[in-house]
Formats: structure tokens, C-alpha cells, sequence
């Protein structure tokens, strides 16, 4: 028997408000004061969908503009409301641009809400043994429409609910939610219900009569209490339902090919990570924007190597220069190995204190020193680095006086984004070039099995 297709319906304008009030109290932004905390939680969970449900099929369902036909019914209908964060309304748009850039599709329609759309959508699908309907929501309402092929996932609790997991909480299946709501009411939408009866009184009164009108049909049989406050509220109680209940046949044009999962965007996402600061997703979804060509990249491990290296540095007015150590700090750290880059795509890697690889044609720490200190220690060749304190610092305890010290690059991003969480090379090589870095995890492992930069063997690094 084939695998289920995979339908997932995204309560998108729901889910922006959830991801905000998860997250009000971090007050991300980017560098440049735009709040940024409800994108990122939306933009996760998108990219978790991607990697964790692998659909066949996805759609996010806003709510439109404008009133709908529960305000019509009933004017107060959510009417206690508050408006939207100041902080949450500029988050609005990048969430849609975000939701573009990865190439899904949306739908929405005036006078709906998203519910009533996803109700429409998972109707059709109800009970089809080839079509798993996933919705994407932690709104209780959703429940009422489950089915054995219909569930509801809230990627934020990582929570499922299913019929069985209705039943199991609510003791009645998911069609009868609808009466239970009806008579509990909805403090967040300002549905009335019958005043005074709760979650638990509104279950047991379904379990025991099936339904609202089965309760009113027998209200000879509630208990005195109970059965003056569903006379007094009658009239709110249907209303109620009526407010409660999702419309499943919203007149609206769709096809299941509309839905097709399709592969994201990757530089319209990688221009959105960049602008909002993503760093996480702008790494993930990074690739080289063009080859980085790497044919005149040289190891410098023999003498006339190392002489044609000094002449090609004393030819340039400046040029890069990073160093290998022993340790992260400077004060412990012994140099192992320089970095040179004089031109795009030509770089030099000079090693000389390496355990490992290389054998006899590494060459001495005092060959090396005694050949680059006049390039080093003058200040008439520029150098150009990342966190060039701490390379001054152990080349300064290694016995050098390293002068020429010019732009930090560092130093430089923190200059012109004050607010920036992070000023790492790698981070800012996605940002300005979209290249993504060989990191130092992937030379030299993880946790207890990393190694020193000093003990890579560099014919296999």
C-alpha cells in the first residue's frame, strides 16, 4: 500500500500572533532597531515543517482584511480585542515575504477567517485514506473538524491532537466540541456561552445528552442550578454555536496542484536573512554565491616557497594575514602556522608548528620568523585581519614587535552595527559575500575528540 499524501494547513495569521507572544519579552531585533522575534519563531517553524514533515502538499491560510460573517452575526464578536503590538505590525510584511521566498503558496478570502478556509480545505479531504491533512494551529476550535486522516500539530508545544486525543480530554468526539464550546464561550473572541458553565460542566453535559439540542430537549433532567442558567442564556447559547462552528464551504477556487510543495527561493530567503540578521537560517540555507576557485592557494612548506612568499608580500602595499595557535587565548597561545591572502583567490598557508603531517617538510618556527619579521614588524606593509588583538598579542609574546596593523574587520562591523549580537568571521562571510565558511568543527571535530589546530594533519585537513 503507497504512503498517504501529505497535506499541511498553516493557521498563518494565528500562528504570527502566537510566535509574538511566545517571544515579547526577548525584544529581538536586528542591528538596525527592526523587531525581528515573531518572524524568526514563524521562519523556524516553516523550515521545520520543511525538515521534519516533508509534505507533499502545503498552504498558508491568512485571515483577510475587513469584517467577516461572525461580526455581521454578532457585532461584538471579538470586539474586546486589543489592537496589534506597535512591535508586531512592521513584522507583518517580512512574514509574508518570508513565506514567499519559500515558495509557498497562500490563500485567503474576504469576509473568512483562516479557520473557516482550512475547515473548507480539510473537508474535502476528510476520510480519505490516500491524504494525511495536517493543520498547522493551536487553536482549540480546529478540533472540531478532525477526523482519522485529519489532525492538528502545534509545532510550538509539539503537541498533536487527534479524535483519540479529543475524546480522551473532552469525552466526546471531535463534531461535539462544537456544543461544548457553545456552551463555554470564548473570553479571547468575546463568544458569550452560557455564563457560569465551564470546561467541565459543558463536557459532561454533551456526554450525557449528545448535544445542545438534546441538553434542551431534556433540561427536566439537569440539575436545578445548571438548568436556570441554560434557560436565562438559551439565546446566547445558540448564538454561540453559530459563532463556533467553522464554515466548511467557503465559496473559494483552489486546486490540490496549487498546493505543491515546491523548493524554496534560496536568494530571496538568503537576502531576507541578511537584512533581518538570521544568522542560524542564513548558514543553513547559504551556498557560494560564485566558485570560490582555489587553484592558487599554496602550502608553503619549503624554503623557496617560503622566499617567493616574502617577495610577494613585499610587492603589495597591504594585504590579509591570520595566524593558527594552540589556544583561544592569547595569553597562552603559541603560533603554529600563518595566513597569507595578497589577491582574490591567492592565499598562502605557511605551517611550522604542526604534531602532525607534513613530517621533514614542515618548516621551522625560526625559519619561518626570521624570513617574514621584517614583513611583520614594519608598518610599511598594511595588514588586514579579523580580531587583529589577539594575532598582535601572540605574535608579540612569540618575540615579534608585529607593527602595520591596519583594519580590523571586526572592529569594523561592530562600528557600523553597534547592536549586532555577533561579529564572527563566519558570520559575516554569509552576510556580505553568501559564502559559507569551513568551520573550525569540520577541520578538527567536536567535544572531546577535537583536536588542536597544531595536531591536524594537514595532507588530509
Amino acid at each position: 500500500m503507497s504512503k498517504p499524501k501529505k497535506l499541511i494547513l498553516v493557521d498563518g495569521s494565528s500562528y504570527i500572533f502566537r510566535a509574538y507572544h511566545a517571544t515579547e519579552q526577548s525584544r529581538m531585533t536586528n542591528s538596525k532597531g527592526l523587531p525581528t522575534n515573531a518572524t524568526y519563531v514563524f521562519t523556524n517553524m516553516l523550515r521545520k515543517l520543511y525538515q521534519d514533515e516533508q509534505p507533499d502538499y502545503l498552504v498558508v491560510i491568512w485571515d483577510a482584511p475587513g469584517k467577516t460573517m461572525r461580526e455581521e452575526k454578532y457585532v461584538e464578536y471579538k470586539a474586546n480585542r486589543p489592537p496589534a503590538p506597535d512591535d508586531l505590525i512592521p513584522q507583518f510584511a517580512y512574514i509574508r515575504k518570508l513565506v514567499d521566498a519559500f515558495n509557498i503558496a497562500t490563500l485567503e478570502k474576504k469576509g473568512y477567517e483562516a479557520d473557516d478556509l482550512i475547515a473548507t480545505i480539510a473537508e474535502r479531504f476528510r476520510g480519505k485514506k490516500d491524504f494525511e491533512v495536517v493543520i498547522v494551529s493551536g487553536d482549540k476550535d480546529m478540533g472540531q473538524i478532525l477526523d482519522r486522516n485529519v489532525t492538528m500539530l502545534d509545532t510550538m508545544k509539539e503537541r498533536s491532537t487527534t479524535p483519540e486525543t479529543i475524546k480522551e480530554r473532552f469525552g466526546v468526539s471531535p463534531i461535539q466540541l462544537i456544543d461544548i464550546f457553545a456552551l463555554m464561550g470564548d473570553a479571547i473572541d468575546n463568544i458569550p456561552g452560557v455564563l457560569g458553565i465551564g470546561e467541565k460542566t459543558a463536557a459532561k453535559l454533551i456526554q450525557e445528552f449528545g448535544s445542545l439540542d438534546g441538553i434542551y430537549r431534556n433540561l427536566d433532567r439537569v440539575p436545578e442550578k445548571i438548568r436556570d442558567k441554560l434557560i436565562q442564556h438559551k439565546q446566547e447559547a445558540y448564538l454561540s454555536r453559530e459563532l463556533v462552528e467553522l464554515e466548511k464551504k467557503v465559496p473559494v477556487d483552489f486546486q490540490l496542484e496549487d498546493f505543491e510543495k515546491k523548493n524554496p527561493d534560496r536568494e530571496k530567503l538568503l537576502e531576507l536573512f541578511r537584512e533581518l540578521e538570521f544568522h542560524k537560517f542564513l548558514s543553513e540555507y547559504s551556498r557560494e554565491n560564485k566558485e570560490i576557485k582555489r587553484d592558487d592557494y599554496e602550502l608553503v612548506s619549503k624554503g623557496d616557497q617560503l622566499s617567493r612568499l616574502a617577495a610577494a608580500l613585499e610587492a603589495k602595499a597591504e594585504f590579509a594575514f591570520d595566524l593558527e595557535s594552540t589556544s583561544l587565548d592569547p595569553i597562552k597561545a603559541d603560533p603554529v602556522g600563518f595566513s597569507f591572502a595578497i589577491a582574490e583567490g591567492r592565499a598562502f598557508y605557511v605551517p611550522f608548528g604542526h604534531k602532525t603531517g607534513l613530517g621533514e617538510e614542515q618548516l621551522s618556527r625560526k625559519e619561518v620568523f626570521e624570513k617574514l619579521r621584517p614583513i611583520l614588524e614594519s608598518a610599511k606593509y598594511k595588514k588586514i585581519g579579523q580580531n587583529i588583538k589577539y594575532d598582535w598579542t601572540v605574535l608579540k609574546r612569540a618575540g615579534m614587535d608585529p607593527a602595520g596593523f591596519e583594519f580590523d574587520t571586526m572592529l569594523a562591523s561592530y562600528l557600523l552595527n553597534p547592536r549586532r549580537k555577533t561579529h564572527n568571521l563566519t558570520d559575516l562571510s554569509l552576510e556580505h559575500f553568501g559564502h559559507k565558511m569551513i568551520t573550525f568543527e569540520e577541520i578538527a571535530g567536536k567535544g572531546k575528540k577535537q583536536k588542536l589546530f597544531s595536531e591536524i594533519d594537514l595532507d588530509t585537513a
